[in-house]
């Protein structure tokens, strides 16, 4: 007896219960992702806030990259995700500019102002 994987695992998501089965992994490596950047990201601010030989330039831009990168995830992952997970956009026009906005900035933060 053979079984074709591909053709299981494409029937997989075209059934209705595959639409669940899709959602749920989406969503469970989107918590995956927030949750791993924010536990590393508060690690590389704990540790060169304990130490003092951290204190160099050159962490102090790793801390600035952290600080960018926690406010990126905790603002902008979860809208992608909701975004990913609805048909069209469902936040409003003045979220949809304020997520923009913020993503945006919170990128580009660490390049603009280094050493604040």
């Amino acid at each position: 007896m053979s079984v074709d994987i591909g053709a299981s695992i494409s029937a997989l998501f075209t059934r209705p219960h595959g639409c669940v089965v899709l959602l749920t992994l989406q969503t469970t490596m989107y918590g995956i992702v927030m949750l791993l950047s924010l536990i590393g990201n508060v690690a590389v601010l704990f540790v060169v806030a304990r130490n003092k030989r951290m204190h160099t330039p050159t962490n102090y831009f790793i801390v600035n990259l952290a600080i960018s990168d926690i406010m990126v995830t905790s603002s902008c992952t979860w809208v992608h995700l909701v975004d990913n997970l609805t048909e069209g956009w469902v936040l409003g026009a003045f979220f949809c500019k304020l997520n923009s906005f913020a993503q945006g900035t919170f990128t580009l933060r660490h390049v603009v102002a280094p050493n604040n």
